[in-house]
């Protein structure tokens, strides 16, 4: 043979040991340094990642599809490489089942787990054995794969990542201990009734209804468990022998006692004596946590012959999970006493202390400041601190109110934006500040509304609100005619009070038909999520608003927080009060009017305060936070000088201003001026210095004095 041809050969041969040794890289053996499938010089058999598949069956219940996900995340995780996810039926290696590189979870169509499944012997467990290259995860009750991932992930997925493998024993064969299942539900008979807060709003109705109707969807029977709030009639005594689970925070000492095992971003399942608790401290994980109970009765449900159904539920030990939404990576607050928590919707999370004081405030802002957290502001407000931290993940902002001995903290993910701080701008004073009071669309039906534009020195703008949506013509016509310049109006910030039509619908047309016709800057809101607010309806949410926002180039969307103190040009804007402040009270609101942002614009030498829709609960909250610091010259009517809602005389008193606007038609004004609330301010002020917003714009000059 001639030297070239052998050449030849001898890198063909080569080439092709090569792609061999790719191709069965499942089976090649390592030591113990290799990365490849085979057993180590330790004793452990390593598993390559990207030679393995993850199988589940095709058909399986939502619990044992959530649990397979959750495997794959953290596989994914520990070998820093993707492992392939499959149901049974997408391809079915062929030859010798114990040869195959696969991890299968559940009653797949493989042999080998239902060897594994036989093996069991009819025993409530799971277990998790290596057969040859593929690891079984085999349960007796689908129920118990949530367990079974638990105890996987724990043993074998826990630690740092590796370059593309984790380690199981090679002699890999755990049966678990035996479980005792919580029969909920005999032969279609139920054995525990439901029971939900009483006073629960409309949105959390739905979730304990939700909950009901599935036990009835998997029996196909109507109420096979009784539903009932939490009240306990005058008649009748707790009784804690009483089979119940208990949904949400109810008044049951058990639910308490469940509670008192969480910590502020987790829910839980917990069996205590006969009663079932699925319970979080936000309704949000309270929602989450009786969805989560769903799923796991969900699982184990068996059908006799004659067609009646089995329910149980797998809780030997408390079911605890973490709600990854929150923000949790900064250091806990641990003077005081726990007061509760609260969920702000857009993950934020409030977490409140009583019993506190200033040396415990300063202390935690020096442990954020210690945990890598920089101070972004901060500031003192008629005696009550506030600061706000910026972290690389995540934000925290911090308050006090020494009256009270209250401390609220508050966590948020980097994904949203800290307000805007602009002290000591500098700019060329071009116009004479002023606030401008629009005539909306009012009509016999549609008579409240509020749409305020405030004109800075530097000739820029502030808008509240706005009205409906065909108000946001009046906006734009306002603006222009206000413009002194010859470019596009520059609206520095958009506040809007809360997400009601009447207040935002304006924003949304504006968005579709004049985005282009404006610089904005920022658009300020606080929303209460829906399970707090009950009538947010439809009508805006943050999503829509953010998608409202994208139509503006370069503006941002803030979820401001109480004690912000934003600078725009020579307007000074206070916020003075947001949802946050309304807890625990804000647990049973029924209107959204009272989480609105109440803040206090300080412009031409003098403040104008405006509360929006805010009613009785928001109005006594701000003022035993504030009291004589509501002082302001000229104050906004709230919730337009509604009858059957109107704010509190404690909140015009404090506030002493000298002018009022109304912001509603002629004829709203005239039916509700003689409430004892409207009363009050209109003899304070004087009926000559109300200024009613009909009959068409009115534009104060500031300072503005008559």
């Amino acid at each position: 043979m001639k030297i070239k041809s052998f050449i030849r050969l001898l890198s063909w041969l080569l080439c092709l040991i090569l792609m061999l040794s790719t191709l069965t890289g499942c089976v090649s053996g390592g030591g113990g340094e290799a990365t490849d499938t085979g057993k180590t010089e330790a004793g452990e058999y390593r598993v390559n990642v990207s030679s393995y598949r993850l199988i589940r069956p095709v058909g399986a219940s939502e619990l044992l599809i959530e649990q397979t996900t959750r495997l794959k995340k953290a596989i994914d995780a520990k070998a820093g490489a993707g492992i392939e996810y499959l149901t049974d039926r997408a391809g079915k290696p062929e030859g010798d089942p114990e040869e195959a590189c696969e991890i299968l979870v559940g009653a797949t169509d493989r042999s080998l787990s239902s060897d594994a499944f036989a093996s069991l012997g009819g025993k409530q467990v799971f277990s998790l054995t290596l057969v040859g290259k593929s690891i079984v995860i085999a349960t007796a009750n689908e129920a118990l794969t949530e367990y079974a991932v638990d105890c996987f992930i724990e043993k074998y997925l826990s630690g740092e990542s590796t370059d593309g493998y984790f380690d199981v024993p090679a002699d890999l064969a755990y049966t678990s201990a035996e479980f005792s299942p919580v029969t909920l539900v005999s032969s279609s008979v139920a054995e525990y009734s439901i029971i939900y807060p009483f006073g629960s709003n409309e949105n959390m109705m739905q979730v304990w209804l939700d909950f009901k109707n599935e036990i009835d969807k998997l029996t196909g029977e109507r109420f096979v468990m009784s539903y009932e709030d939490d009240k306990i009639p005058s008649d009748m005594t707790y009784d804690k022998e009483k089979k119940e689970i208990l949904l949400g925070n109810t008044a049951e000492p058990e639910t308490a006692e469940a509670l008192a095992e969480l910590a502020p971003d987790e829910y839980g399942i917990f069996k205590i004596g006969n009663k079932i608790c699925a319970v979080g401290h936000t309704k949000v994980t309270s929602a989450l946590a009786a969805k989560k109970l769903t799923v796991m009765i969900a699982a184990t449900k068996m059908t006799d012959s004659a067609g009646k159904v089995d329910l149980s539920l797998f809780c030997d030990e408390p079911r605890i999970w973490k709600y990854e939404g929150y923000f949790s990576e900064a250091p806990k607050f641990t003077a005081g006493s726990y007061a509760g928590a609260l969920d702000c919707d857009d993950d934020v999370l409030a977490t409140y202390y009583d019993a506190t004081n200033k040396a415990d405030f300063d202390a935690y802002c020096a442990s954020l400041e210690a945990s890598g957290f920089v101070k972004y502001s901060s500031s003192d407000l008629g005696g009550n601190l506030f600061a706000s931290y910026k972290g690389s993940k995540g934000n925290i902002h911090i308050s006090l109110d020494p009256k009270s001995g209250r401390t609220k903290v508050l966590t948020e993910k980097s994904t949203l934006h800290l307000a805007p701080i602009v002290e000591g701008e500098t700019f060329e004073k071009i116009a004479e500040p002023s606030v401008t009071i629009l005539t909306l669309s009012y009509s016999a039906d549609n008579t409240n509304g509020l749409g305020l534009i405030f004109r800075l020195s530097d000739g820029s703008f502030l808008i509240y609100d706005g009205g409906f949506s065909a108000d946001g013509e009046t906006v734009m016509n306002a603006l222009n005619e206000l413009n002194v310049t010859d470019k596009k109006p520059v609206v520095r910030m958009w506040l809007l009070t809360h997400m009601h039509g009447d207040h935002v619908r304006a924003f949304a047309a504006f968005s579709s038909n004049h985005a282009k016709d404006i610089e904005l800057d920022y658009v300020v809101c606080n929303s209460a999520g829906a399970y707090y607010d009950e009538d947010k309806a439809g009508i805006a949410t943050p999503d829509k608003i953010r998608k409202y926002v994208q139509a503006f180039s370069g503006a941002k969307m803030i979820k401001v927080h109480d004690g912000t103190v934003m600078q725009f040009a020579d307007a000074k804007v206070e916020i003075l009060q947001t949802q946050e402040a309304l807890y625990p009270h804000i647990e049973n609101l029924g209107f959204g009017n009272d989480t609105s942002v109440v803040s206090r614009v300080t412009l031409g030498g003098q403040t104008v305060i405006l509360p929006g829709d805010l009613q009785v609960t928001g109005g006594n909250a701000l003022c035993a936070t504030y009291g004589d610091y509501l002082k302001s010259d000229i104050v906004q009517i709230s919730h337009h000088g509604s009858i059957k809602y109107p704010t509190t005389v404690d909140f015009y008193r404090l506030v002493d201003a000298k002018y009022a606007f109304f912001p509603g038609s002629a004829q709203r004004f005239s039916e509700n001026s003689s409430t004892p609330e409207n009363k009050f301010i209109i003899s304070r002020v004087g009926l000559q210095n109300v200024l009613v917003a009909d009959g068409g714009n009115i534009t104060l000059n500031l300072p503005y004095i008559k």
